[in-house]
């Protein structure tokens, strides 16, 4: 039989006491077979008694990295100045031992990633994350999980006991109908509003928000995941228009019979977003602490594997290390430079003795206007005068 897959929450520390996670899928855990005991006040934690090895460890890692469950990782962004947050998070993911590709789509290239070119436009919506996501359809991995540049992992993840034999896995985070106050909104409309909406669409029970942070879809899976998402979207949006990705998000997530696995109390071990800015202006730590759910209010506790760490994008970014040195005139946009024949020294110029924070700016203007020339709104002349 396979060991819990929780085993891969203690990889590179073989020895008993280490705390990993009870598992929540019990047709997953052979409990009597690895000896896991509950500790009383600690949320879902349990000790591993002496019976897991590192052998059995590196094994289980091994099959799960380079078997069937094989997954990999898929980030987007259109801004250079978000480039600095995919490197941290690459390689904050390494130093925890996870092995899995990271798929980048972005204008310039992301050390350490699988890179994959994305002009840089104007994002119209968030819908661009779901719309990319058809592009993995050819990657040898049996799902996708999409997240956020500003994403940092403290532990190797677990993700098969979430997606479980569901086509795709998102979180359910706050409780539309466990709010008492009427007005709140979300993206838009308000709570009684969003449930209404949401129950044309089939969802029945509970009706929670999402964070599109991050989100799991298994490959084979995708053209009908983005094609719902879309569907949903073009309708909500002439309604709210202030509609994201969250809202699609949200109702396919509600769409699930087991939607109540995906809640954050039993999922944050996992996966939790700090909105609230718990780790605000700071590097997240792997703590046990208090968190709080968007919209109820409510408190749980969790020490998350992955943190959404939303609220800390300046310390990120100084983790990327000499980030002078790499916001420089890349090969993309030294490509875009000679194509169009424009002076790479006018560009060096523009940048100056420019800080780090400013040239990660400027690096962004230039680029959209570049591509600006690149679809004939801006002539060479234009671009020239426009950065002189």
């Amino acid at each position: 039989m396979k060991p819990c897959l929780h085993i891969r929450g203690i990889r590179g520390e073989h020895h008993s006491g280490v705390k990993i996670h009870e598992c929540a899928v019990k047709d997953y855990c052979t409990l009597e077979n690895i000896g896991l005991r509950k500790v009383d006040n600690s949320g879902p934690l349990a000790y591993c008694e002496d019976k897991i090895t590192g052998e059995v460890c590196d094994k289980y890692t091994s099959e799960v990295i380079n078997g069937s469950s094989k997954y990999c990782y898929l980030t987007i962004t259109d801004r250079v100045a978000d480039i600095s947050l995919a490197i941290t998070m690459i390689k904050s993911a390494r130093k925890v031992g996870e092995l899995a590709e990271f798929h980048a789509f972005a204008p310039m290239d992301v050390k350490g990633a699988v890179n994959h070119r994305l002009s840089i436009a104007p994002w119209n919506s968030f819908m661009r994350k779901i719309d990319i996501l058809r592009e993995m359809k050819e990657v040898d991995a049996e799902f996708i999980i999409s997240v956020d540049t500003d994403n940092y992992f403290i532990r190797h993840p677990d993700f098969i006991p979430l997606i479980r034999d569901n086509p795709y896995w998102i979180q359910m985070e706050g409780l539309f109908n466990g709010v008492t106050d009427k007005d709140k909104d979300w993206w838009g409309p308000k709570t009684p509003e969003i449930i209404n909406e949401y129950r044309n669409y089939g969802v029945k029970g509970n009706v929670y928000n999402t964070n599109g942070g991050l989100f799991i879809v298994r490959r084979d899976f995708i053209d009908e995941f983005c094609d719902s998402a879309f569907d949903i979207f073009n309708n909500l949006k002439p309604k709210w228009k202030d509609c994201t990705e969250e809202h699609p998000l949200a109702v396919l997530g509600n769409l699930l019979d087991d939607k109540e696995l995906n809640t954050v109390q039993l999922t944050g071990w996992t996966w939790l977003s700090d909105w609230d800015g718990a780790y605000r202006d700071s590097i997240p730590t792997g703590n046990i602490r208090n968190w709080k759910i968007w919209h109820t209010g409510e408190m749980f506790r969790a020490n998350p594997a992955i943190i959404h760490a939303m609220r800390s994008k300046s310390p990120l970014r100084e983790l990327s290390k000499g980030c002078h040195d790499k916001w420089k005139i890349g090969d993309t946009m030294e490509n875009m430079l000679n194509r169009f024949g424009i002076s790479k020294a006018l560009v060096e110029k523009k940048l100056g003795d420019c800080g780090c924070s400013a040239r990660q700016k400027m690096l962004n203007t230039i680029g959209a206007k570049l591509y600006e020339v690149s679809v004939g709104r801006l002539t060479k002349d234009q671009f020239e005068n426009e950065i002189s």
